[in-house]
């Protein structure tokens, strides 16, 4: 198994799919069910926003097309090689927001 590329930035995680991978989604961009302009809210309001040439299928699968950014005004820059990425979003949660008992 070859190594995985995973790119994050704040909640938002990129993980790089094989180039191949590209015939799963033809039909999506033939019937041209694709965004061309994508970003993400985070759960303060801010903004991710992809800087480039790319497709977004789905909300969930980033096509890029050539070398794309990732930006974000709390985060650094994200650089993002040209290729095809499974978008996903993390929460963190913090323990204080839960109420916790142990045994006696």
């Amino acid at each position: 198994m070859g190594k995985r590329t995973v790119l994050r930035q704040g909640d938002v995680i990129l993980q790089r799919l094989d180039d191949n991978a590209i015939g799963n989604y033809t039909w999506y961009i033939e019937q041209g069910l694709y965004k061309t302009q994508f970003e993400i809210v985070g759960e303060t309001g801010h903004k991710h926003v992809f800087v480039g040439k790319y497709k977004v299928i789905a909300d969930q699968i980033l096509i890029a097309e050539e070398n794309v950014k990732l930006v974000h005004d709390q985060h650094p820059t994200l650089e993002i090689p040209r290729g095809i990425y499974v978008i996903t979003r993390v929460r963190d949660y913090l323990m204080d927001r839960f109420s916790l008992r142990y045994g006696d």
